[in-house]
């Protein structure tokens, strides 16, 4: 028995290109991994465990044709054939990916000028930013609450004192959660990516504007 793709890619990044024309089995299998860190595999001749660790990418297109959405070029697919190609990025998987971020085709203008947006640098900076004052933050807390931020079971009251939402922003998960079915590890992961937020604007609490932000940055941003 060898180590998959999977496990190759422990404590680094597992890229996934073209997401939706992967196989819906071979997509179900990264479940477990993404959720435990770890893939357990049973066989006749006994069972194996290998460590699968990753951060996940992943890309996709919009649609079969790649237009859905495109502000010059319209869609040549039928409904029906967006629904199908679409449907294998929903569900348990989709629940399990804490961002999905639409990226529209880039003016040819600026790609001409060699326009920039913002460095390495200055995204590192806003990374460490982040993780000194979620280090400080935390150094408030319990134990106990710091450790809990995966459990799926987690109370809304529970969520809101392990993240420190205020009341505005507790009003705005509850929202978003009955409008977009949320399950509990998916408001786990919506109040993380606003913690997240918080934590690089140095802000002790998360305000409603946090879980907005975080809402878009989860594809909820129109419902």
């Amino acid at each position: 028995m060898h180590p998959g793709e999977i496990s190759l890619a422990h404590g680094g990044v597992l890229f996934l290109d073209e997401l939706a024309e992967f196989p819906t089995g071979v997509l179900q299998t990264l479940r477990q991994p993404i959720e435990r860190g770890y893939v357990r595999i049973v066989r006749v001749d006994g069972a194996f465990t290998f460590p699968s660790r990753f951060q996940l990418l992943a890309a996709s297109n919009p649609c079969p044709c790649g237009f859905l959405g495109d502000r010059e070029v319209p869609c040549r697919c039928s409904a029906a054939m967006v629904e199908r190609y679409r449907s294998k990025l929903r569900g348990p998987l989709a629940d399990r990916i804490d961002m999905m971020i639409d990226v529209t085709r880039p003016d040819p203008q600026v790609i001409i000028e060699g326009a920039e947006g913002m460095s390495s640098a200055e995204l590192r900076d806003y990374v460490v930013r982040g993780r000194a004052f979620r280090v400080w933050r935390e150094s408030r807390m319990d134990d106990a609450d710091a450790e809990a931020e995966d459990d799926e079971t987690r109370s809304i009251d529970g969520v809101v004192s392990t993240f420190e939402l205020d009341d505005a922003a507790e009003k705005c998960v509850l929202g978003l959660s009955k409008r977009t079915h949320l399950t509990g590890r998916g408001i786990v992961r919506l109040v993380r990516i606003a913690r997240t937020i918080a934590d690089v604007a140095e802000s002790e609490q998360v305000t409603q504007d946090h879980v907005l932000e975080a809402a878009m940055y989860q594809g909820r941003r129109d419902q």
